[in-house]
Formats: C-alpha cells, structure tokens, sequence
C-alpha cells in the first residue's frame, strides 16, 4: 500500500477535508479522521487503486471523482481506472518511455493526474479519454468509457435505479415483479 501520506491534527472531518484539497505534495484522493485523536491522514489512493488499511475507530472519506467509471462531456475531468483502449490494448504508464516516449505526461500536464496508466483527456481531445499502448505499432487510442449522463451505475451498483433492461451480451433482463 501507498507509503506517501501526511498527517495532521484537525478538529473536525471536514476541516481534514479541506487539508485534502489543498494538498501540495501529492494529488489527495482519500483521507481518515480520528475524532478521538483528533488526527487526518491525507493519501494519494483510493479502495480502488490500493488496499488502503485503517484502524477500527478510524473514518475513510474517498473523493467521489476518484470513485466514478463515467465521464461527462469531452472526460477531461475523468479520473476513474480503466486501463485498457477501445481495442482491447493495455495502457502504457504515463510515465514511461517505452514503447512510446510521450510528449504529454505528468511533467507537461502536471494538473491531468497523469498517474499510473490510466485512460486521461489531458489535452481536451474533443472524442474523450485516450492512453498511449503498450503495442509498439501503435502510439494511442482512444478509450471506450461510458457517459455519466447515460444510466451509469456507480461503486457496486447498490443505489442504481436506472433504466436498462439488457444484459452487456444482449439478454432481455427478467422483470422483478414476475
């Protein structure tokens, strides 16, 4: 799990909140508080990305734009965890120079959370999210992700109330009342 976190005293959660998002030496995802203790951890991760460990009478408070596997207009603001582009090629880290050496990355566009190799639109590309690959032949493709504004379904589905009545394979879903 992430080593990178800081600590603070604060009197209440949301005082620890406001330490998050004005956080500078990493781009704050979660945090704990202890109101015992009076005490809030900052990390960098969210339970999706990490297995994040806390003491029992600790509370876990997770951004929800780091939660979300939606994006809204163009996805510049995207910050799910696909990683992988619409044909099926895995993500290459923004990082890395191999097998492409990329002219955007976490340096060029430091505020585009280009971490890891997840699908970003840091340039504003007007089709959505994109990764360079990790297949030499080809640089970048776009990402296929689903809009916030069509029935989306959100952590694991327990408040969806949308309106899809098919399976992903195509299959009629049986009504509830029958």
């Amino acid at each position: 799990f992430s080593v990178i976190k800081r600590k603070y005293s604060t009197m209440t959660a949301l005082e620890c909140a406001e330490k998050c998002d004005s956080e500078t030496v990493f781009t704050c995802r979660s945090f704990f508080y202890t109101l015992k203790d009076q005490a809030c951890t900052t990390l960098p991760a969210t339970t999706k990305t990490e297995t994040v460990l806390r003491r029992m009478d600790t509370v876990l408070y997770e951004k929800k734009i780091y939660l979300r596997e939606c994006k809204t207009g163009n996805g510049v603001d995207y910050r799910g965890t696909l990683s992988k582009s619409q044909s099926g090629k895995t993500c290459q880290r923004w990082t890395a120079s191999f097998p492409h050496k990329p002219n955007i990355n976490p340096s060029s566009h430091p505020d585009a959370d280009l971490e890891s190799n997840f699908c970003r639109n840091p340039d504003g590309d007007v089709l959505g999210p994109w990764c360079y690959t990790t297949d030499p032949n080809i640089r970048w493709e776009h990402c296929t992700i689903q809009d916030c504004d069509e029935d989306c379904m959100y952590c694991s589905g327990e408040d969806y109330r949308g309106k899809v009545s098919k399976t992903e394979t195509g299959f009629t879903c049986q009504r509830w009342d029958s």
